[in-house]
């Protein structure tokens, strides 16, 4: 069986990309929640207010 060569490079090219999309994304979102992290450290440094992801809540209470 005989596949040109067309075939080959966009399969090349198929394989690349079903790596690097998702790689991608997984960084971009990460980047994301980073920058939303400093947002809420930044809103809570400068207004005051305690920045509720940053303080977990204990499960005792005590």
């Amino acid at each position: 069986m005989r596949v040109s060569r067309t075939t080959i490079g966009l399969l090349i090219c198929a394989a690349v990309l079903a790596a690097a999309v998702p790689g991608f994304l997984a960084y971009a979102d990460a980047r994301l929640a980073a920058i939303e992290k400093a947002h809420r450290e930044l809103i809570s440094v400068t207004t005051g207010v305690p920045c509720p992801a940053s303080h977990p809540v204990s499960g005792g209470g005590r």
